[in-house]
């Protein structure tokens, strides 16, 4: 191993070769050296030397630089828009830049997002394609946070994937507060809908030169993260194609162990790109990167030492990005100066240009000489034996590095184990407790609901008191009517006979008349009877059928998710109507998970065979899997779990209503609106709204206000004065049609909501699960 270094045009060139001294400055000639500095077999003698001389030319271009930098007002930081372009640096609004590879560089897509699981941070994402499409690297996406709240722990590097195969974590340790890492694996551009996380970043690669989308890379993750504090993730698409070389053949040589020209390369330059990353984001001191110049065909090219460039972090951005937006205010003599740098770069690159071409037509014809061939073998033969001991005693290496790697693995896997079987032990504790406070709840549940039958015997028990109270008193007064009606009768008659005694003469008109005043009383009494027969009739309640019971319940007063506007008017409205229909109804308002449970538990005891069994229901419902719940205004939805223990499942109503052998079961579920607990950060549910279907045994009739996956109108708009919802209106005024089937009824109520829904441009089929046999009505 050798190093050389010389100097050309007051430019300094560093060479490195793995041969000896002499070819080190054959290989430093090309470049037309004005005098050569130091040559030396011993790498860290010539590295001493060139930082030595580094640093006396840096220490000038610094005060140089203050000088030029001193009058210039500093461009303010802004953020990146998707069509800027950048040089060098990308800058930011957190008052740090990140440095870019040399070459111009465009944002073609920017993405602002919430990361939960980093600090509960508030990230930008930006992808940058280099406008040179024959560039080792043509594509970056660069993340880092814009919003940081608390110091929660959540850094990627402890996640290594399968697909990973080479990880650094680059001196750096997972329990330090600040880490940094990087990752290796075989990855396309992502120009496809395959990986959600990319969705909204893939417009960025469109524009991609159609071979660089057929083409795989060689993807590396740069990561430096602090704890509560600022981080950057850089994403780096390298082609190893430039070279010679495929990803795939890239990832077998680092999977096998084995050394390769081109993967040593990247690392050099990748732990550059890191000290320009910590110093630029981390000391606010932009530094530029040089470029990643891969080996052709698996040899390193000549190293050309660059000077690290550090940037007053207030200006970088005006000088590399922004020249055409300079303060206009410069003074001239600043401006041709600039000019003459700027011509002075111009020619350095053409004189490096030529110089390179100059070195390959020198290097071909030093190749060519047959009286270095044999010169040549043995150099090569030594190389391979040096190589060859040094891959032993990198695989000795990472053989024990390996091992160790694995007892620490069995050890944190022990202790992993442990912590499970005391969170095991804890969990089964919890689930035994809160079987017992279930029983419990059971237990009083059962005692409330004991209490309350006999509270609803006694009330019957008093309520047919004051029917037959109620019934005597009508009987009496109808027996008064009577008696005063034989009085009337009495005088008329007793009348009839006087003026027969005293008109005897006028006897056969006076009959005449008689009758006709017989006839006409007869007439009005048999009018007055009637009217008071109607009168009675109207004033009586409608019969209740013994067999037709029914159930309503009507949730608006939801405590832990959104409250709803109609459910309670929509069930009084209900319940009004099916007594009026013969059905004997229980009515529940607001009802938590409790008073439900213990509600459909007392109405499912007093169904009896051959009943016709109605439940309605207004409110909050959510599919979980295939089933269906319906939600009590108390249930918080802290888990899937949860809302299945606590809400009530509507088969299970329907399997009930079968159970007690009803004969006709009708169920009306008007819960058809949004997945109440579908917000920020938490998803419990189906993602659509409504209800699953649903299947009804034979003997029922099933049917939802709307169809899967539709919503249910609450109103038909802000001048719609109706107190109930849609399809609540309009199925009351259906079941009162006499003589109508109920199916028929079902079938209108139908077609009528999805003609009001239609009228302004909302679809709401209301969906019918019919298993009934025979036909039912409301009214006959």
């Amino acid at each position: 191993m050798a190093l050389c270094i010389g100097e050309s045009n007051g430019a300094l060139i560093m060479v490195r070769t793995k041969r000896d001294a002499s070819d080190c400055i054959l290989n430093l000639s090309i470049f037309n050296l004005d005098k050569h500095l130091v040559r030396s077999d011993d790498d860290s003698v010539a590295e001493n030397l060139i930082t030595m001389r580094l640093l006396v030319k840096l220490r000038f271009m610094f005060f140089l630089g203050l000088v030029l930098a001193c009058p210039v007002t500093a461009a303010p930081l802004v953020n990146p828009l998707v069509g800027d372009f950048y040089s060098e640096f990308v800058p930011t609004e957190m008052g740090y830049q990140i440095p870019l590879p040399p070459g111009k560089w465009e944002v073609t897509a920017i993405r602002v997002r919430e990361e939960p699981k980093i600090n509960t941070s508030t990230t930008k994402h930006v992808v940058l394609k280099n406008l040179d499409s024959l560039a080792a690297i043509p594509y970056l996406v660069v993340r880092y946070a814009t919003v940081i709240h608390g110091t929660k722990w959540a850094s990627n590097c402890a996640n290594i994937q399968k697909f990973v195969y080479d990880f650094s974590l680059h001196g750096t340790q997972l329990s330090q507060k600040f880490q940094k890492c990087q990752k290796f694996w075989t990855s396309s551009l992502p120009n496809s809908s395959r990986d959600e996380w990319w969705q909204d970043l893939q417009p960025g690669f469109y524009s991609a030169d159609p071979i660089l989308l057929k083409e795989s890379y060689t993807k590396t993750y740069f990561v430096l993260f602090e704890l509560g504090g600022d981080w950057v993730y850089v994403d780096v698409f390298a082609r190893p194609s430039k070279s010679g070389f495929s990803a795939k053949q890239i990832e077998q040589a680092a999977r096998n162990g084995e050394a390769n020209a081109w993967m040593t390369s990247f690392k050099a330059w990748s732990e550059e790109y890191f000290q320009a990353l910590d110093a630029s984001v981390f000391q606010k001191r932009p530094v530029a990167i040089s470029a990643f110049t891969p080996p052709i065909n698996g040899i390193n090219p000549p190293l050309v030492a660059l000077s690290i460039q550090t940037v007053n972090s207030g200006a970088t951005n005006m000088a590399a990005n922004s020249i055409a937006k300079e303060d206009p205010k410069l003074t001239e003599e600043k401006r041709l100066a600039e000019e003459r740098r700027v011509d002075e770069e111009k020619r350095n690159k053409e004189g490096h240009e030529l110089a390179v071409a100059e070195a390959k037509q020198k290097e071909s014809l030093r190749l060519s000489a047959g009286v270095r061939a044999k010169e040549e073998l043995r150099l090569v033969e030594d190389k391979r034996l040096a190589e060859e001991k040094r891959l032993a005693e990198d695989k000795r290496r990472k053989e024990e590095q390996e091992g160790a790697i694995a007892e620490a693995k069995q050890k944190e896997q022990l202790r992993l184990a442990a912590e499970a079987k005391t969170k095991e032990d804890q969990r089964l504790a919890e689930e035994k407790r809160s079987v017992e406070d279930k029983r419990r709840k059971e237990e009083q549940e059962r005692a409330i609901a004991e209490a309350k039958q006999k509270e609803q015997l006694r009330l019957a028990a008093e309520a047919k008191a004051k029917d037959e109270m109620r019934l005597g008193e009508e009987k009496r007064l109808a027996e008064d009517k009577r008696r005063k009606d034989e009085q009337e009768r009495a005088i008329a008659e007793a009348k009839q006979k006087e003026l027969l005694r005293i008109a005897e003469v006028e006897r056969l008109n006076l009959e005449k008349k008689a009758r006709e005043q017989a006839l006409e009383n007869q007439r009005l009494l048999a009018e007055v009877a009637r009217l008071q027969a109607e009168a009675e009739k109207n004033r009586q309640q409608p019969e209740l059928m013994a067999n037709r019971k029914a159930l309503v319940i009507g949730n608006n007063k939801y405590k832990f998710v959104s409250p709803l506007a109609t459910a309670a008017e929509d069930a009084k409205t209900i319940a009004d109507n099916l007594a009026q229909v013969g059905y004997k109804v229980t009515l529940k308002l607001d009802a938590s998970e409790r008073e439900m449970r213990a509600a459909i538990r007392n109405f499912s005891s007093q169904v009896e065979g051959g009943d016709e069994v109605a439940f309605y229901f207004a409110g909050h419902g959510v599919q979980i899997g295939s089933a269906n719940y319906l939600i009590p205004v108390d249930v918080s939805g802290e888990s899937e779990a949860q809302i299945r223990d606590e809400a009530v499942a509507l088969q299970r109503i329907l399997d009930e209503m079968t159970e007690r052998k009803a004969k006709f079961t009708l169920a009306v579920i008007d819960a058809c609106r949004d997945n109440p607990f579908k917000v920020v950060g938490r998803n419990l549910g189906s993602a659509l709204r409504g209800l699953a279907p649903t299947s009804a045994a034979t003997g029922q009739m099933v049917i939802f206000s709307a169809g899967s996956g539709q919503k249910a109108l609450d109103s038909l708009g802000p001048s719609d004065k109706s107190k109930n919802g849609v399809f609540t209106r309009v199925f009351v005024k259906q079941m009162q049609k006499p003589a109508v089937s109920i199916d028929k009824i079902l079938k209108d109520t139908r077609s009528e909501v999805v003609n009001l829904a239609k009228t302004i441009g909302h679809e709401q089929v209301p969906a019918i699960y019919d298993q009934v046999i025979g036909e039912f009505f409301f009214k006959k």
